[in-house]
């Protein structure tokens, strides 16, 4: 028992090494694989039975935050076998699948005494969605620096470059997806990501939704009465974009007209 624990750390160990060393090629697996997205716009769900319910009104106020804006639903757990269960653990640690799994559940974890705070239920939320971070996209060199030496190695892993589809968007610093400045630093001096030119503001974590955001979620599903982030300076105008990309809506239901009103 102890052997094989061992072991697993040590695969885990290089595994996050690797991704140190290669923070800026593009994953083979994963650089062109547009998200999954959940079918006909609605996320199954159920919350552990140990949270608090003052925490379990954290995650439906986050939740309720995404569809205010979005043509995303979030819906209790009914008869379906594909749905987000939402853990609970003792790790300080909150994370998420990024999209749908093709069967069974989609997991996000989160420690109440470290995850308590709506921005990072956003995040994860949005992970859980389909939203992979704003600083792994593929274009992001042209953006930020990635500082390979300050990351925490166990974290190595959420700086590499997975993906290109920008769904016609422009870069965003102000991302509630993307890092901030010091976020996973080996010390309280270091930086893991600067931006290439003057920003004003914070960039990084963020308390809510960025246009951005809201668009970028808009149009991973199709949400044609919503948001879809046209008038971003930079942005290519929806209709144009989904006249040119190869991602594939197939898998969402028909924007009901009743929904734009």
């Amino acid at each position: 028992m102890l052997l094989t624990k061992l072991l697993a750390k040590a695969v885990a160990w290089l595994g996050q090494l690797f991704c140190l060393l290669t923070l800026d090629m593009e994953c083979a697996l994963f650089s062109h694989r547009a998200p999954q997205p959940w079918p006909r716009r609605e996320v199954p769900y159920v919350l552990d039975t140990s949270f608090a319910p003052d925490y379990q009104r954290r995650i439906l106020r986050a939740m309720d935050a995404i569809e205010r804006r979005t043509c995303v639903r979030f819906r209790p757990l009914g008869a379906q076998t594909t749905f987000l269960e939402v853990r609970s653990n003792q790790e300080w640690e909150c994370s998420s699948n990024v999209g749908i799994k093709e069967v069974g559940k989609s997991i996000m974890t989160v420690d109440t005494r470290g995850c308590a705070g709506h921005r990072i239920l956003l995040h994860e939320l949005l992970h859980t969605i389909g939203l992979h971070h704003m600083h792994q996209r593929n274009d992001r060199n042209d953006h930020v620096r990635v500082c390979r030496w300050s990351i925490k190695l166990y974290a190595a892993c959420n700086f590499v470059k997975l993906f290109s589809e920008t769904y016609g968007l422009p870069y965003d610093l102000s991302s509630i997806m993307h890092y901030g400045n010091q976020t996973f630093a080996v010390d309280k001096n270091a930086y893991t990501v600067l931006p290439l030119r003057p920003w004003q503001g914070d960039m990084g974590p963020k308390d809510d939704l960025s246009p951005g955001d809201v668009a970028w979620v808009n149009r991973v599903y199709g949400c044609r009465c919503h948001y879809l982030g046209d008038d971003l300076p930079g942005a290519m105008p929806y209709e144009e974009w989904l006249s040119a990309t190869t991602v594939k809506h197939h898998h969402l239901a028909p924007v009901d007209a009743s929904e734009c009103r």
